[in-house]
């Protein structure tokens, strides 16, 4: 037998399902994405197992000199860098990650930041890096 404390519950219930599919569907679908969020401030860690790199704290600003951070240790002449995605240590090596669709564009970037000497810039996800393909980091220091 169905009492009225019965069918009470059972719109209560059913209030509460609309409500939470409401909330979600309006969280996931009408919720802009930043122009900014190209690549998102952190540390991240290179995941290679070729090539020996440091984690990389970036400042989610793209193509400023110094934007990016390579934490680790100085131990005399060898470079200790650190690793499992903590950027800690207590040494820090500023970098520089640019964001160019090709390697022209990066260049081109990474000489009017200065280094107008350096080496062609790295893509980064040949790396190890969990990047965008079009993010690219400066080599050597800038003039």
């Amino acid at each position: 037998m169905v009492t009225q404390q019965h069918r009470v519950a059972g719109r209560l219930r059913l209030l509460a399902g609309v409500v939470v599919a409401v909330t979600i569907g309006t969280a996931t679908s009408c919720a802009p994405t930043p122009a900014s969020e190209w690549l998102s401030p952190g540390c991240y860690i290179n995941a290679s197992t070729t090539v020996s790199a440091a984690d990389m704290r970036y400042s989610g600003k793209p193509n400023l000199a110094g934007n990016t951070e390579l934490a680790g240790e100085w131990v005399g002449d060898v470079w200790n860098a650190s690793s499992g995605g903590t950027c800690a240590g207590p040494d820090v090596i500023a970098a520089t990650l640019v964001r160019a669709s090709d390697l022209e564009g990066a260049t081109r970037i990474c000489a009017e930041l200065g280094y107008a000497n350096a080496e062609p810039p790295i893509r980064l996800i040949d790396i190890g890096y969990s990047f965008p393909a079009d993010a690219r980091g400066c080599v050597n220091d800038p003039t």
